[in-house]
């Protein structure tokens, strides 16, 4: 007598349901609580995988033919989430590094910089007469020279640079000639009365930017480097929910083909955001980076804009709220080159030109025309950089910035950047230096897709006098510098202060602008 059919055994078919059923419910969990997963969206994808489990579970327990099909696309519909459920992880993961915080120390250098043989040669008279001119690159052969050090704005720094030499060469002592500043020692360097410039390595921008130090990289060689680690200290902190409360952001950033982003360092960027997360408005103000302002780390002295950074963004942070009397809450750092990263990597921006011009620059159109046109990367950098064929100069470099950094935030927080993802995650990992968390950023981003209608962005330019002044960081010399009109300074801070405070803003006049003078420099 043969044995009887257990009814009651379970098929692999069944199994499939099963597996089915438990991995839509890990992979509703694990979508939806994706760091940038719009909340509008979790009720319809739990409705969407209740109803495909239902489905199948009629197909694969109540209908009587094609079961052993209904298995099949169970555990292909299982397979399938089983991959989403590894792969979101994966992008979250991969989103999150796009976005690198300050680490608690970093690397500083500081050089010593002698003329090359070149230049010696070409200037004999800044040598002097007693001492034999040194042509090789060892910091041995220049142990008998004079070392020109600056005591006002690096004293730390040179000390620790020049104690780090003397053991390198076993020595008591070298002779130094200290100056009271930058400028002082690199005109005493250009005099011939030391044969070693002892500079930190973040002043070269500033230095190369004054009128007769133009060629100071080309002139120079460095013979030794110092490394030394320095603390993160002096970036404000702040408790809010970036999500939920206004806030403020500086984004700063120097014009470097250089990818390595570091605190420290001239500021040719310095735009201050206000974003009202709840009510999706952003006031953006763009600075002229030679804005005369008071520089927390050198007494308050005044200083360009620019050379803040040479102290650390956090001081150029206290400088701004300072000077606007609101607070900085956070930072984003990056260089003119994250700009061309981020622009091919959204697939281009469409921007409205203001005015036909032409860019010195070694890449772009060469030529901008007026109107709507389209800008790749390499292009958008030009753009961006231009400011000597320009009519206002660095007041229409400011303009140009905020009209790339606009057209990018207005396509990142479009649906349509969603084609673009896997290009933007592979351009852009460690591409920003903020102190934002990755995580809150990318919240936002969500909150952004629930909310239908976009942002709205209002854009100021700030204007002044220009003028030539001498500076704190390079006294003893006139540098060109921008004297913002007060009228300006209390508007925008009242606007970034509506905004702070949920009050719906327009954009309108800044007071006096018509008064701003620009000097070609």
């Amino acid at each position: 007598m043969s044995a009887k059919k257990n009814k009651s055994s379970i098929t692999w078919i069944e199994v499939s349901w099963f597996a089915l059923a438990v991995a839509a419910v890990v992979f509703y969990f694990i979508a939806s609580g994706f760091v940038a997963f719009p909340d509008k969206y979790k009720m319809p994808l739990l409705i969407a995988l209740i109803a495909l489990a239902a489905c199948m579970a009629v197909l694969t327990f109540l209908n009587k033919k094609g079961k052993t099909a209904a298995g099949v696309v169970n555990v292909l519909l299982s397979a399938a989430m089983v991959a989403g459920s590894i792969f979101i992880p994966s992008l979250e993961s991969r989103m999150k590094k796009i976005f690198t915080e300050l680490p608690e120390s970093e690397e500083m250098t500081i050089n010593f910089y002698a003329f090359t043989t070149e230049y010696k040669e070409a200037h004999p008279e800044i040598m002097k007469a007693s001492n034999v001119m040194v042509t090789s690159n060892n910091i041995a052969d220049y142990s008998s020279s004079t070392f020109i050090t600056q005591s006002a704005t690096d004293t730390d720094n040179q000390e620790f640079a020049v104690t780090t030499l003397l053991n390198e060469l076993g020595r008591d002592s070298v002779m130094l000639a200290e100056k009271e500043d930058l400028g002082a020692a690199l005109d005493a360097f250009y005099a011939g009365e030391g044969e070693v410039l002892v500079m930190n390595e973040a002043y070269l921008p500033m230095v190369t930017a004054i009128d007769g130090f133009e060629n100071f990289s080309e002139e120079t060689t460095v013979v030794y480097s110092v490394k030394k680690e320095v603390s993160s200290t002096g970036v404000p902190r702040t408790d809010k929910d970036v999500t939920r409360e206004g806030f403020t952001v500086l984004v700063a950033g120097s014009d470097t083909r250089s990818s390595r982003l570091s605190q420290y360092g001239r500021t040719d960027v310095d735009i201050l955001m206000a974003v009202d997360p709840v009510n999706y408005q952003i006031l953006i103000v763009s600075f002229p980076r030679d804005s005369y302002i008071p520089n927390p780390a050198l007494n308050d002295g005044y200083d360009k804009l620019t050379h803040l950074g040479n102290d650390g963004i956090g001081n150029t942070m206290v400088g701004i709220s300072n000077y606007v009397g609101v607070p900085v809450d956070h930072y984003v750092l990056v260089n003119f080159s994250t700009f061309r990263t981020i622009i091919d990597a959204i697939g281009g921006i469409d921007i409205y030109n203001p005015y036909y011009f032409t860019s010195g620059h070694d890449a772009g159109y060469g030529e901008f025309p007026e109107g709507d046109i389209h800008l790749e990367g390499a292009q958008a950098l030009s753009y961006a950089r231009e400011r000597q064929n320009l009519p206002d100069g660095d007041f229409g470099r400011n303009t140009h910035q905020v009209i790339v950094l606009k057209a990018i935030l207005s396509k990142l927080t479009s649906p349509e950047i969603l084609t673009h993802y896997d290009d933007i995650l592979n351009a852009l990992e460690g591409q920003f230096l903020t102190s934002v968390d990755a995580g809150k950023i990318y919240e936002l981003a969500g909150n952004t897709l629930d909310h239908d209608s976009g942002w709205k962005i209002v854009t100021y330019h700030m204007g002044g006098e220009g003028m030539y002044a001498e500076t704190i960081s390079m006294p003893g010399r006139d540098l060109y510098c921008v004297r913002l009109f007060d009228s300006q300074i209390e508007y925008i801070k009242e606007e970034i202060n509506k905004v702070l405070m949920g009050e719906n803003i327009e954009e309108g006049e800044l007071p006096d602008a018509e008064d701003t003078v620009y000097l070609p420099n």
